[in-house]
């Protein structure tokens, strides 16, 4: 399920694409640690958007 509240990802690159996960990747962690089950739901969310967008290019990326 794409989160409502993230932008358009087709205009970023593989990199970019790659920092964010980062960046949520570490954002996750913190809302895990410290409990904020809304806010891990949300954030995975964020990550699935973005991951499945990085696959779609990767794919995009192999000869056919």
């Amino acid at each position: 399920m794409e989160h409502p509240l993230v932008g358009q990802l087709k205009d970023l690159s593989l990199e970019e694409i790659q920092s964010k996960l980062q960046e949520i990747s570490k954002k996750l962690s913190f809302a895990y640690r410290s409990g904020n089950n809304a806010l891990s739901h949300q954030l995975q969310m964020v990550q699935q958007s973005y991951t499945e967008e990085y696959n779609r290019k990767m794919r995009d990326l192999m000869p056919k």
